[in-house]
């Protein structure tokens, strides 16, 4: 049963992981072409990315949490972003 499993899991997750590094090389090599634009756009995220979000009370752990909260959401958005980019090389759109 196990094996049946792996088997109909397998490729999907390798269409998926093949979609996730095609895009991350894009947007990667679109970044590169786009300086300019890029630059800003990562300093705000790297800002977001350690500022606590507002509204966030409490001590140091609340805090910890809230801002492992937004790393979450962003890589999320990043794998989800690059998965979209990628399927456009792997799906041929």
């Amino acid at each position: 049963m196990a094996q049946e499993l792996d088997l109909k899991v397998l490729p999907e997750a390798a269409k998926d992981a093949l979609s996730i590094s095609l895009g991350a090389a894009w947007k990667g090599f679109d970044a590169a072409i786009k300086p300019m634009e890029t630059i800003p756009a990562l300093m705000n995220a790297a800002k977001q990315m350690i500022t606590v979000p507002e509204g966030t009370e409490g001590g140091l752990r609340e805090k910890a949490e809230a801002i492992a909260g937004v790393w979450m959401d962003k890589g999320m958005t990043l794998v989800n972003d690059c998965k979209a980019a990628g399927q456009k090389f792997t799906e041929g759109k």
